[in-house]
Formats: structure tokens, sequence, C-alpha cells
């Protein structure tokens, strides 16, 4: 079997090759050293614009010489960060590590290169000092992206306030619980992100164990996991008092 850090030294070797490979390194777990049996191998190359489609089909032979591959995900574009991304599924590999390879174009924005959201990337190659020049935190920008959601989780606060309730007067249990989840448990996860751990406000419920103090981890645990249908509205309420607890303390 495969493991990453053989996967890594293959596709490294194999995508610098290419001239037009300009950057490469590893994000992901591996940047946070959290790295496990588990995780997945985020490779993220900065090519030359016009060599996309040769990188994924460099690094697709290379990884049909592994033994080869079972699945590959071409994630429909565009995608969401904006960058072209495929995720492949080896033969000879545990299928709990997928090879993740994001290929961005040198004339790009949005590397994930920020130590301070994306960890501590781990440089593989980096001919044009490109890695180097993308671990720049713009704070003041990023602070004005916190006060804008913040200010629409605010706005919404009021208007959205019966939609549990009411589908849980409905009887409409998996109504309620889905609405509970998009339109309260959501925008809680984000006000705390905002408060305890503002570089990743947008993370969503991604490494929230991390991330928050354990008291409120806890507090959130016990919240979201609903054991049935008669706990629902009284979770909602719960949840909307902490979210105007979080609002009344972002906005001090």
């Amino acid at each position: 079997m495969l493991d990453r850090d053989a996967l890594r030294g293959l596709l490294a070797a194999g995508l610098a090759e290419l001239d037009t490979t300009r950057a490469l390194w590893e994000g992901g777990s591996a940047a946070f050293g959290r790295a496990d049996v588990w995780s997945d191998l985020d490779l993220v190359a900065i090519v030359r614009d016009e060599a996309v489609a040769a990188t994924f089909a460099r690094a697709e032979q290379v990884l049909h010489a592994t033994g080869g591959i079972d699945l590959t995900w071409p994630v429909p574009e565009p995608t969401m960060h904006g960058h072209s991304q495929r995720l492949y599924r080896l033969q000879r590999a545990s299928p709990d590590t997928l090879v993740d390879l994001v290929v961005m174009k040198v004339s790009a924005q949005g590397r994930f290169l920020e130590p301070e959201r994306h960890g501590d990337a781990l440089v593989l190659l980096d001919r044009d000092g490109l890695v180097q020049a993308g671990r720049a935190f713009d704070r003041g920008a990023h602070q004005g992206r916190i006060h804008r959601v913040v200010a629409q989780i605010a706005a919404r606060r009021a208007m959205l306030d019966r939609f549990v309730l009411k589908e849980v007067r409905r009887n409409r249990p998996l109504d309620a619980l889905s609405r509970f989840q998009a339109l309260e448990v959501a925008p809680l996860v984000t006000l705390l992100r905002a408060r305890y751990c503002p570089d990743r406000f947008d993370f969503g419920m991604r490494y929230l164990a991390e991330d928050l103090p354990p008291q409120a981890h806890a507090r959130l645990m016990a919240l979201v996991f609903v054991p049935s249908p008669g706990d629902i509205e009284q979770r909602s309420e719960a949840a909307r008092g902490w979210i105007d607890q979080l609002l009344a303390e972002l906005s001090g």
C-alpha cells in the first residue's frame, strides 16, 4: 500500500519535471501538523496559465504508474475557490487517503497560503518565490469581511425568528430540524468563530475542536446533537439566545 509520504514524493518529482510548474506545496491537515492515517494528500500547484490541463495529465500519468487510479472526480467549474481541482482514489492506497490536487494559474489570486488561516504550507517547489509572497495576510480586509457577515446575521436574526417554531407547530420535525441547522446552528458557528478564532471565521464546522475553547465546544456539541423531535424547540430557543449574546459581544 502506498502512503501519503510515498505519494507526495512521486507527485512532487513528476510535477517538478514540468517547467510550467512554478510552485508546489502540501496543505490541509499536514500544514497544521495534524495529519494522520485518515488524512488526504492535499497538494496545490501554481502553473503557467496555459498549463493547467497538462499539469493534471502529468499528475494522472504518475498516479497510473503507481498501480492505477480507481476513481477521479473533477470538481465542477467554476469551483467555489476559483481554481481547478481534482480528487483521486488510488488502487494501491488506502481508500481513506485521497489525492486532492488544486492547480492554480500564475495569474490567479487567493492561494490559501496565509498561515493564520491555512497553516504552514509544506513547500515542495518554489521556483519564483510565489509561496513566500502569498503568505501575507491582509488583516484589515479580513476584518471588514467579518463585520459584513456579522451585520448580515444580525439583520436577518429577528426576521427569521419564528421559522423553526412554525415547523414544530406544523408537526414537521424534519423541516424544523433542517431550518434549525441552516438558520440557527450555521450562523451560531460563524459567530463563535468570529468571537474566538476570527482568522478562520468562515471555516464552518471544520476544526471546531481545535479552534474553539473547550467549554464553548462542549456547549455547542450538546446543542447541535438533537436527541428527538420533541427537543428541537428548546434547542432552537437556546441557539437564538446564544446568537443574541454573541452579537452583543461582537458589537460591543
